[in-house]
């Protein structure tokens, strides 16, 4: 079964909001990621907002207006911390 994992950057496109009409002028527009992956069978049905944790991946959960039964569609809130990459 496949289904849709979503990630968003919080980076900004600049440090400062003179001028503008929202915060959302700001961010960077390339900031969404989305794959279409390969999941177990128990996630076929996830229920909207449940949460989940995926190994090496971060948190993920299910989004409340794009889940379907048998099309999840998850997005992650929480990336892991990779100090062991670092020397840390």
């Amino acid at each position: 079964m496949t289904g849709e994992l979503a990630s968003i950057s919080a980076r900004a496109q600049t440090a400062t909001l003179r001028g503008r009409h929202s915060v959302l002028d700001d961010l960077n527009p390339h900031s969404k990621e989305g794959i279409t992956a390969c999941l177990v069978l128990s996630l076929c049905n996830a229920q909207p907002e449940k949460r989940f944790r995926f190994e090496r991946h971060g948190y993920f959960v299910a989004d409340r207006r794009d889940t379907r039964p048998g099309k999840p569609v998850l997005n992650r809130t929480v990336t892991l911390r990779e100090s062991w990459t670092k020397g840390g």
